[in-house]
């Protein structure tokens, strides 16, 4: 589990909460992201021979990637310094889990709201011409971290929506994200 390979031989929900949590407590986060890669293969192996839903051992793989997820959010690449010297560059390698998203949905969430950003306004296009052409973020109202691992169907104009990068950050100032309408109202207060 700790080197992020499958491993065919199935635990109970409470031996794989036991070794994550310890797994986390002895080896940091990124020890927890390796045993978190091999419960993930793990289920997709169980998924592939058909035998049972796994459901207790999703719901801790669910629970531990959160709270990964929620470390990761509190660090951005520019905030990350060292004490003397402030050296960056070098190179590190990282594994990450992703979210598969339909490049369908985003075009038709697009055919219909266009390349504005719902909250603020803001358009590349009017503002950087030819470059900004066609640029902007969607942003799930439904978050799909919060889904867990299962894949589910999205309506493209209930639940996408263009937003600008930095009014998709201020979504994700929390957990769960604000919905566009609270932060359109924090846009319009004054400081």
């Amino acid at each position: 589990m700790r080197e992020g390979e499958v491993y065919q031989r199935t635990m109970n929900a409470e031996a794989t909460d036991y070794f994550l949590k310890h797994i986390h407590r002895d080896y940091g986060l990124n020890g927890l992201r390796l045993a978190l890669q091999a419960v993930d293969r793990h289920l997709h192996y169980y998924d592939t021979v058909g035998n049972g839903s796994q459901r207790q051992i999703r719901k801790l793989w669910e629970k531990y990637s959160a709270l990964t997820k929620k470390s990761e959010e509190k660090l951005f690449l520019d905030e990350i310094g060292v004490q003397s010297g402030h050296i960056e560059g070098g190179m590190s390698e990282a594994m990450r889990s992703y979210y598969k998203r339909s490049p369908q949905a985003r075009a038709d969430c697009l055919a219909h709201y266009g390349y504005s950003c719902v909250v603020c306004s803001f358009d590349f296009e009017k503002t950087y011409s030819g470059i900004g052409r066609q640029f902007i973020h969607v942003h799930h109202e439904n978050e799909m971290a919060l889904n867990g691992a299962e894949e589910y169907v999205i309506d493209p104009v209930k639940d996408l929506k263009p937003v600008c990068p930095n009014c998709h950050a201020m979504l994700h100032q929390r957990t769960p994200a604000y919905s566009i309408t609270e932060l359109q109202e924090k846009l319009t207060q004054k400081p």
